[in-house]
């Protein structure tokens, strides 16, 4: 019977095999656009450089892909601003008072685990959007802060991006990532402060007594548990298995389980039939290598124009000829008057060099989306031209972004609310939420601007209602204006706190209408636009 040590490890170098044809493509888009991830078929030492020397003369690629990971970052998924809400199928403003209080609360609590140093969100998710742009897939672990002897650290979340070199993902039945092998080195020290001498081999525990920073490899494999026992739901019978194996020994180090998935492994964009995705570096790979080598050539034109080489007349000089600033060279005229050192003019058109570098340089960045996440600077611009040219910009990254919510954004915010729901550390739902199913809204600026459409469109509806209105005020019985201010304020991300519920408003009515009968008044009209 296979033990469960040899099964993870035959997996995990099963999953190698299949992702050894894609290394040699990451290798190549490492060295020209994420040179500091260039360690896929050879892993380099302690401080050695992961950059082949002489491969990269023009940095275009490199900056494209930080600018797309900082707009995503700041755009998607930024812990300084709300960017997800919580619902429960209606829109925020329509729930009752208290469950909308509820959920607000939830929803701080989630983005101060985001916002929070100790979880480490933002670098982590920076480095995965890095990793996205480079390489079209990238994987991120979201679980609990482990304190002293391997224990989860009370309320404590950690968000780590591991490395693609160390990650062997497998798709399920319905092309969700439901399986990831990582394999890394740990120290012997790190291996007993987590697991214990008695949890860790002999070699190991040998190791640390003598030499503690000698590392062994490590496969830690999660995948969803085939056979559980039924009512039971601790470690080893949790839905996910999570199993760590030293690989040298098949030393079993830790059989336990996760209540849902830990691993986010998004993908850019997708072939059929594919595991791992594809990203704007590789569409863009032919057009990088070609720029580097046009700025390969185009530096040694600027050399010879600026240190040109040297015509020597035969046996004109005897001495060396020194090229040096501002070097003396004797003999250089003979008697006649004849010039025996002159420098040779080469006519090289550096200027038509750099035209057909800023074309490449161009469409990199397009294919970048460089330009999609700067806003363009046109002055006189109305609201209207506003709405409509976010809408055309965001509409170019549609595929993309729809892809990053169901892989990514959603999972996230899933597996952040499972773990601080089971910590305790989320308010009691109200009775009004019983029976409800909590569904995630985005309303990041981007997910903003792509659903500014919608009051585009009612913008451009007002506008041409306004004039046939001033002949005709009774058109404006056509529009639920409250409604229209509701899906305004659900569109544009207001607080459910700032805006009244229906009952509320009816209430508030109520009594205005109540003290201006008190009052002798005639009850306020309706106010019509």
């Amino acid at each position: 019977m296979t033990s469960l040590a040899d099964s993870v490890l035959r997996r995990q170098e099963e999953l190698a095999g299949e992702r050894r044809t894609w290394e040699h493509a990451w290798a190549e888009i490492a060295d020209f656009v994420l040179p500091r991830r260039a360690s896929f078929q050879a892993r380099p030492g302690p401080g050695e450089t992961r950059v082949k020397g002489g491969k990269v003369f023009d940095s275009t690629a490199i900056h494209a892909n930080e600018l797309l990971a900082a707009g995503l970052h700041g755009m998607l998924t930024n812990p300084a601003e709300r960017w997800f809400g919580l619902k429960t199928g209606a829109a925020r403003a329509g729930v009752p008072a208290d469950a909308g209080r509820w959920l607000e609360a939830v929803e701080d609590a989630m983005r101060g685990v985001f916002a929070s140093p100790d979880s480490r969100f933002a670098p982590a998710i920076h480095e995965l959007y890095l990793d996205l742009g480079a390489f079209g897939t990238a994987a991120m672990f979201v679980g609990e802060r482990l304190g002293e002897a391997g224990h989860a650290a009370p309320g404590g979340l950690l968000f780590r991006t591991h490395h693609l070199a160390e990650i062997f993902p497998s798709e399920g039945a319905f092309g969700q990532v439901d399986t990831v092998y990582r394999r890394f080195s740990w120290s012997a020290r790190r291996m007993v402060e987590r697991w214990g001498e008695a949890g860790v081999s002999a070699a190991a525990r040998r190791a640390a007594g003598t030499r503690p920073e000698t590392t062994f490899d490590i496969v830690h494999g999660v995948f969803p548990r085939r056979e559980r026992a039924r009512g039971r739901n601790d470690g080893p019978h949790k839905p996910w298995a999570s199993v760590h194996v030293e690989a040298a020994s098949r030393h079993v180090l830790e059989d336990g389980g996760f209540d849902d998935f830990p691993y986010l492994v998004p993908r850019w964009a997708k072939v059929p039939g594919e595991g791992f995705g594809r990203s704007p570096a590789w569409t863009m790979l032919p057009d990088i290598k070609m720029l580097n080598a046009m700025s390969k050539t185009v530096i040694r034109a600027a050399q010879k124009i600026v240190d040109p080489p040297l015509l020597v007349a035969d046996d004109g000089v005897i001495q060396p000829v020194t090229t040096v600033p501002g070097g003396l060279n004797y003999g250089g005229v003979d008697p006649g008057g004849r010039q025996l050192i002159q420098p040779l003019a080469t006519g090289a058109r550096i200027d038509i060099g750099l035209d057909m570098m800023e074309q490449r340089r161009s469409a990199i960045r397009d294919a970048f989306f460089v330009g999609l996440m700067r806003t363009p600077e046109s002055p006189r611009r109305t609201a209207t031209q506003v709405l409509q040219e976010t809408e055309e910009r965001m509409r170019m990254m549609s595929p993309v972004l729809g892809r990053l919510r169901s892989e990514l954004l959603g999972p996230l915010v899933r597996r952040v609310f499972g773990l601080l729901a089971r910590a305790g550390l989320l308010p009691p739902a109200p009775p009004s939420l019983a029976g409800r199913r909590l569904e995630v809204e985005y309303v990041s600026p981007i997910a903003r601007a792509q659903r500014a459409a919608e009051m585009a469109g009612v913008a451009r509806t007002f506008e041409a209602v306004t004039p046939l209105a001033q002949i005709d005020p009774g058109l404006w019985d056509l529009f639920d204006l409250e409604a229209l201010a509701r899906r305004a304020a659900d569109v544009n991300g207001a607080p459910a706190a700032a805006v009244r519920s229906e009952a509320e408003v009816a209430r508030l009515r109520a009594e205005r209408e109540r003290r201006a009968a008190e009052a002798g008044e005639p009850a306020a009209e309706p106010v019509r636009v």
